[in-house]
């Protein structure tokens, strides 16, 4: 099982999580490798223009899976029967292997467990002035382009990139599908594999990322005694992560209707909106593409904090699903569900 686990394409999540990848290890007889990449500014500036890879860390992750697939059996592993298992922003990565096909790769896995993000998540926007801002704060020197900007990073320390960029914390590089491997949003799933058959996929989220998604975005923000619940501060808050744009938008007429109903405050009616449009709506989008081209897709959501999938999805069951790719007890897509995302 080859683990990729990331919060937001900024900080690695397998040391947390050593102890699960110890229990699945000896309790599934199943051998476990983690992949590092590149993270952040590193991993995912944005310097296409200049012919730069805008995701250096997705090359990373393919250049692993071809490492691995090449010499796992002297680990005693079956290169034929590796499955993928993605978490938070590594749930994205992992998933691309689902486009390998198209992107003139070779596909790895026969099975992928993949919870968090999906190449459709709604995801910060990092323009390209982020990297001169980034630039300009290490002292570089004042030339046009992101190519003299990259050779000014190439010479400075990790060090030195990593303190510069705490400074914006707001500024969170991402990558996009916008950008490569995808090059469009209005139809990433036409670049899937012509044929998912023989491929099974566990795939889900959990709301409570969502809430602390929330947080985070407060947090970002100047300091509130009492959380606003007036639409149109928070959907600027919003605008703000997502965008950068700190020009104030008045609320778009869709989402003003999407607030007037059903329960509850502005507040939880926002952070079920971002869970939606990060989480839930492009995790089913996922599992409803790649079924109709033919893969056995199982999906699952749960509440609360958690150590892995948990309480949706426990150990045993993920440990059966690794081996066999049968499900024990996992919710099914249902088109009621995916209409409504799609509304």
């Amino acid at each position: 099982m080859v683990v990729l686990a990331s919060a937001w394409f900024q900080y690695d999540y397998n040391d947390q999580l050593d102890v699960v990848w110890e229990t699945l290890a000896l309790g599934g007889d199943i051998i476990i490798v983690t992949v590092n990449h590149r993270l952040g500014v590193l991993g995912f500036i944005d310097s296409t223009s200049n012919g730069t890879s805008a995701a250096a860390g997705i090359e990373d992750v393919f250049l692993s899976l071809a490492w691995i697939r090449e010499h796992i059996e002297s680990f005693e592993g079956d290169p034929k029967s590796l499955v993928g298992f993605g978490f938070g922003s590594g749930s994205y990565l992992t998933s691309i292997d689902l486009f390998a096909e198209k992107l003139g790769k070779k596909s790895v896995f026969k099975r992928l467990v993949l919870h968090g993000l999906s190449p459709t998540s709604l995801l910060p926007r990092t323009e390209r002035s982020s990297l001169a801002m980034i630039a300009t704060s290490m002292q570089c020197k004042e030339t046009a382009g992101a190519f003299s900007h990259i050779d000014c990073l190439k010479d400075a320390s990790l060090k030195s990139i990593s303190e510069t960029t705490s400074k914006f914390p707001w500024l969170l590089f991402t990558p996009g599908c916008d950008r490569p491997p995808f090059g469009g949003c209005d139809n990433v799933f036409a670049k899937l594999t012509s044929t998912l058959t023989g491929i099974s996929i566990l795939c889900g989220h959990n709301t409570y990322d969502g809430d602390v998604l929330f947080q985070y975005i407060l947090s970002m923000m100047p300091r509130q005694s009492v959380i606003p619940d007036n639409p149109e501060i928070l959907f600027n808050y919003a605008q703000k992560f997502f965008t950068g744009n700190r020009t104030a938008q008045k609320v778009p007429p869709e989402l003003q209707q999407y607030l007037e109903q059903g329960r509850g405050s502005n507040v939880d009616k926002f952070k079920q909106l971002l869970s939606d449009m990060v989480l839930r709506c492009p995790m089913m989008e996922l599992a409803h593409e790649t079924s109709a081209k033919g893969a056995v897709v199982h999906v699952y959501n749960s509440y609360g904090d958690h150590k892995l999938l948990d309480p949706a999805v426990m150990m045993a069951d993920i440990i059966a699903f690794v081996k066999t790719g049968h499900k024990t007890i996992f919710l099914l897509i249902n088109a009621r569900a995916f209409r409504a995302c799609i509304e």
